[in-house]
């Protein structure tokens, strides 16, 4: 049968998965999230993590992963609506049963898991500039969820065009992945697809073991250095995460002439170019963050900062545009004569006595 959707929102809310999970796994806390030893794969190494945040685990080792439900499916081998039942048994709830003809119930892919989470408070600050749109939201949380240490699987794709920042994308999804992981405890490195040419990828690679290495315009990488990358990621001991950066149309073509690599890299975000209006937008959100407000001339003159801003070869970015509030907040506070009658005649304040922006704060 098909439970309501009511229900099962109730169902997982009541299910915290680091209850349900602790009656098989003995759990440690480390950082935010808690680690044990996976109960799906033999392991020394504890690689199994649970995040109270997320309400999710997840295993770096056999990559086994979801919500409260799917946890209960795959450790008891129930179907999906018994293991609904019976976590609501132990959560005290009673199943709501439905005579009518309802759609098949799926056979593996779980409710709590067919929504893609919200990004915590932490990831949301920490992303800001990455975020504006609901797909790039979706996009980051699927390649953060699917990053893992065990280098066969779990390397991450970042593309954007050039002024895009797609480096400090990548730094971030690091310290993520630090913070979260204790695994992870080797050091960090960035070099480009034509510099790593120049040197053993392979030692390289065991330099960097349960660290991370970052490759810039990854296109660059020829044939040979492929092939040394693709054989060192498929040793089960080289715990590693790999990151290649460069532009869309540039990794696309890449991929293609490598597909083999595709196997490897399983998480994937592409940095949207934003449209001027949704720039403008972000502006006036982050003057209002601030306690300013922007009046109507005021966003002209910022839509024709950014438009102005907009070349071949500089896309805007919500970096950018705050940098362009930030001097137009400080050119409003300015000590001079006019500025000192502005706020004597309240000129300079809106109705929720925010300080307005104008147009020559913008230019």
């Amino acid at each position: 049968m098909a439970f309501p959707q009511s229900f099962l929102d109730e169902l997982v809310a009541r299910s915290d998965i680091v209850d349900v999970v602790s009656g098989y796994v003995a759990l440690q806390r480390k950082g935010g999230n808690l680690f044990g030893l996976c109960p799906f794969h033999n392991e020394k190494t504890p690689s199994f993590s649970v995040s109270p945040d997320k309400q999710i685990y997840h295993c770096f080792g056999c990559k086994k992963g979801g919500g409260v439900i799917n946890f209960e499916m795959e450790i008891e081998g129930l179907s999906y609506g018994d293991a609904v039942r019976a976590l609501a048994k132990r959560a005290g709830l009673e199943v709501p049963e439905d005579e009518q003809p309802q759609t098949p119930e799926p056979p593996v892919v779980e409710r709590d898991k067919a929504k893609v989470r919200a990004l915590t408070r932490e990831e949301r600050e920490l992303y800001a500039p990455f975020i504006q749109s609901k797909s790039a939201r979706e996009q980051l949380v699927k390649a953060i969820d699917n990053i893992s240490l065990a280098a066969y699987t779990g390397n991450v794709i970042i593309t954007g065009e050039e002024g895009m920042d797609t480096l400090s994308l990548a730094k971030n999804m690091i310290r993520e992945i630090q913070a979260t992981d204790s695994n992870f405890s080797g050091k960090v490195a960035k070099i480009s697809g034509h510099a790593l040419n120049k040197k053993d990828t392979a030692d390289t690679l065991s330099k960097l073991k349960n660290g991370a290495l970052i490759i810039c315009k990854a296109s660059e990488m020829n044939d040979t250095t492929v092939n040394t990358l693709y054989k060192a990621l498929q040793q089960e001991n080289q715990g590693i995460v790999i990151i290649l950066e460069d532009t869309k149309r540039e990794i696309d073509r890449f991929l293609e002439k490598h597909e083999k690599l595709k196997e490897s890299f399983t998480a994937r975000m592409d940095v949207e170019a934003l449209s001027n209006d949704t720039l403008v937008a972000f502006g006036r959100q982050y003057a209002r963050e601030m306690e300013y407000s922007i009046d109507e001339l005021g966003v002209l003159a910022l839509h024709t900062r950014i438009e102005d801003m907009q070349t071949i070869d500089h896309v805007v970015t919500v970096v950018d545009v705050k940098e362009i509030v930030d001097e137009a907040i400080a050119h409003a506070n300015k000590k001079t004569l006019k500025h000192f009658f502005d706020v004597l005649f309240a000129k300079r304040y809106d109705d929720e006595d925010m300080i307005i922006l104008t147009e020559k704060d913008f230019v």
